[in-house]
């Protein structure tokens, strides 16, 4: 049984998704970036982002393009390390229009918008509030997470971080290998595939 962090796991989701679905890649150089914290006052700039070296393009029963993102710039936004994005494309664009149209849905999606999963400091495995389907996906998997959570994290509450006061992780949460393939599944039915009644992905730049 092969245990993970939750960037580890996160990244494994991407690749069997890649494995199984055989997209095409489009490599962003330079990266884009999304806002995902901001710390500015009028005498310094304090951003943090989420940076994306790379588009997939799932060109199936949905048009969707997904994407591993990294914690990047200032120390707004520490607790986050890595998230997974989806968004609806236009299958009528391509090459370089196609390119501009994703990049700016990136740029649009600020603060988790486009995001399914992020992965926090502790190694925990989040979603935004609003009824996306990152988080209709975690709300069910939530149900069964004590058979794939192998470490829950520890703090030590007499060190806190100077960024929001909160006690330090000392050891991330872990997972059992099994939870790839159940957030595979969930992900083919709720975006790549997608029940008639769920929710569209936010397409800001399409």
């Amino acid at each position: 049984m092969k245990i993970l962090t939750g960037s580890e796991l996160l990244k494994k989701v991407y690749i069997k998704l890649q494995e199984r679905y055989k997209p095409e890649i489009i490599k962003l150089d330079p990266a884009e970036d999304s806002e995902i914290a901001n710390d500015s006052d009028l005498h310094r700039t304090r951003i943090g982002y989420m940076s994306y070296n790379e588009l997939a393009l799932f060109d199936g029963h949905k048009k969707v393009v997904m994407s591993l993102g990294t914690k990047t710039g200032a120390y707004p936004g520490e607790q986050f390390l890595d998230d997974l994005i989806a968004v609806n494309f236009n299958p009528k664009l391509k090459d370089k229009e196609l390119e501009k149209s994703l990049r700016k849905s990136i740029r649009c999606g600020t603060y988790f918008k486009n995001t399914l999963f992020f992965v926090l400091q502790d190694g925990l495995i989040g979603a935004t509030e609003n009824k996306t389907a990152g988080r209709i996906i975690l709300e069910d998997v939530t149900k069964k997470i004590n058979q794939y959570l192998f470490r829950e994290p520890k703090y030590n509450k007499e060190v806190l971080s100077l960024s929001d006061l909160s006690p330090v992780n000392t050891s991330p949460a872990l997972y059992k290998s099994g939870l790839v393939d159940l957030l595979v599944k969930k992900i083919e039915d709720y975006v790549l595939i997608g029940f008639p009644e769920q929710i569209e992905l936010f397409s800001g730049g399409v």
